[in-house]
Protein backbone atom coordinates (compact mmCIF):
# COMPACT_ATOMS: atom_id res chain seq x y z
CA UNK A 1 0.00 0.00 0.00
CA UNK A 2 1.14 3.40 -0.77
CA UNK A 3 1.59 5.87 1.54
CA UNK A 4 -0.57 8.56 2.18
CA UNK A 5 0.15 12.44 1.17
CA UNK A 6 -0.57 12.89 5.17
CA UNK A 7 1.85 10.56 6.10
CA UNK A 8 4.35 11.71 3.37
CA UNK A 9 4.55 15.08 4.51
CA UNK A 10 5.42 14.14 8.11
CA UNK A 11 8.43 12.48 6.64
CA UNK A 12 9.08 15.80 4.95
CA UNK A 13 8.21 17.86 8.32
CA UNK A 14 10.79 15.10 9.91
CA UNK A 15 13.52 15.84 7.12
CA UNK A 16 13.17 19.77 7.64
CA UNK A 17 13.56 19.01 11.63
CA UNK A 18 10.04 19.61 12.29
CA UNK A 19 8.77 18.23 15.46
CA UNK A 20 5.29 19.96 15.86
CA UNK A 21 1.80 19.48 14.55
CA UNK A 22 1.80 18.70 10.53
CA UNK A 23 -0.53 21.31 10.06
CA UNK A 24 1.53 24.42 11.98
CA UNK A 25 5.15 23.48 10.02
CA UNK A 26 6.15 26.59 8.33
CA UNK A 27 5.68 25.46 4.82
CA UNK A 28 5.42 28.81 3.27
CA UNK A 29 9.22 28.97 4.52
CA UNK A 30 10.54 26.12 2.20
CA UNK A 31 12.21 27.21 -1.01
CA UNK A 32 13.82 26.12 -4.07
CA UNK A 33 16.67 24.66 -2.01
CA UNK A 34 14.81 22.80 0.53
CA UNK A 35 12.85 20.96 -1.60
CA UNK A 36 15.85 19.94 -3.20
CA UNK A 37 17.81 18.24 -0.67
CA UNK A 38 14.23 16.87 0.30
CA UNK A 39 14.91 14.96 -3.29
CA UNK A 40 17.96 14.41 -2.55
CA UNK A 41 17.70 12.81 1.16
CA UNK A 42 14.43 10.72 -0.58
CA UNK A 43 16.93 9.54 -2.91
CA UNK A 44 19.73 8.36 -0.34
CA UNK A 45 17.15 6.83 1.71
CA UNK A 46 16.76 4.11 -1.37
CA UNK A 47 12.88 5.29 -1.51
CA UNK A 48 11.20 4.20 -4.80
CA UNK A 49 10.77 6.91 -7.41
CA UNK A 50 6.85 6.60 -7.31
CA UNK A 51 7.14 7.63 -3.54
CA UNK A 52 9.56 10.13 -4.18
CA UNK A 53 7.46 11.88 -6.78
CA UNK A 54 4.40 11.06 -4.31
CA UNK A 55 6.17 13.37 -1.91
CA UNK A 56 7.23 15.69 -4.54
CA UNK A 57 3.51 16.48 -5.57
CA UNK A 58 2.62 16.65 -1.73
CA UNK A 59 4.77 19.38 -1.10
CA UNK A 60 3.60 21.10 -4.45
CA UNK A 61 0.10 20.96 -3.34
CA UNK A 62 0.45 22.50 -0.28
CA UNK A 63 2.76 25.04 -1.75
CA UNK A 64 0.31 25.55 -4.79
CA UNK A 65 -2.90 26.29 -2.50
CA UNK A 66 -0.18 29.29 -0.77
CA UNK A 67 0.75 30.41 -3.95
CA UNK A 68 -3.01 30.66 -5.30
CA UNK A 69 -3.79 32.60 -2.23
CA UNK A 70 -1.19 35.26 -2.14
CA UNK A 71 0.85 34.18 0.23
CA UNK A 72 4.12 32.32 -1.18
CA UNK A 73 5.90 34.21 -4.07
CA UNK A 74 5.66 33.72 -7.81
CA UNK A 75 9.21 33.21 -8.26
CA UNK A 76 9.84 30.50 -5.95
CA UNK A 77 7.01 29.25 -6.90
CA UNK A 78 8.15 28.64 -10.98
CA UNK A 79 11.52 27.21 -9.28
CA UNK A 80 10.06 24.77 -7.02
CA UNK A 81 7.65 23.86 -10.53
CA UNK A 82 11.34 23.11 -12.08
CA UNK A 83 12.20 20.09 -9.59
CA UNK A 84 12.68 17.23 -11.99
CA UNK A 85 10.72 14.13 -10.85
CA UNK A 86 12.43 10.89 -10.45
CA UNK A 87 12.92 8.70 -13.89
CA UNK A 88 11.89 5.21 -13.08
CA UNK A 89 9.40 2.62 -13.07
CA UNK A 90 7.77 0.42 -10.65
CA UNK A 91 7.41 -2.98 -11.87
CA UNK A 92 4.39 -5.31 -10.68
CA UNK A 93 5.20 -8.06 -8.12
CA UNK A 94 4.33 -10.69 -10.26
CA UNK A 95 2.97 -11.69 -13.77
CA UNK A 96 0.64 -14.31 -15.06
CA UNK A 97 2.26 -17.08 -16.70
CA UNK A 98 1.08 -18.80 -20.15
CA UNK A 99 0.23 -22.23 -19.80
CA UNK A 100 3.87 -23.70 -21.64
CA UNK A 101 5.91 -21.69 -19.26
CA UNK A 102 4.10 -23.40 -16.23
CA UNK A 103 3.85 -26.87 -18.10
CA UNK A 104 7.95 -26.27 -18.77
CA UNK A 105 8.82 -25.32 -15.06
CA UNK A 106 6.42 -28.36 -13.65
CA UNK A 107 8.36 -30.70 -16.22
CA UNK A 108 11.98 -29.08 -15.29
CA UNK A 109 11.40 -29.51 -11.65
CA UNK A 110 10.23 -33.60 -12.07
CA UNK A 111 13.69 -33.68 -13.54
CA UNK A 112 15.78 -32.57 -10.85
CA UNK A 113 15.56 -35.11 -8.22
CA UNK A 114 16.86 -32.82 -5.55
CA UNK A 115 15.22 -29.36 -6.12
CA UNK A 116 12.03 -30.97 -7.63
CA UNK A 117 8.86 -31.90 -6.98
CA UNK A 118 9.74 -33.32 -3.07
CA UNK A 119 6.59 -35.67 -1.12
CA UNK A 120 4.62 -33.96 1.37
CA UNK A 121 5.70 -34.39 5.02
CA UNK A 122 4.14 -37.58 6.46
Amino acid sequence: MAPSGRSLLQQVAILQGWSGELELMPWMALRYEHIASIRAALRHANKSPNTINTTLAAIRGVLKASFLSGQFPALEWQRIQAIDRIAGKTFPAGRQLPSAEINRLFTAGERDPVNGIREPPS
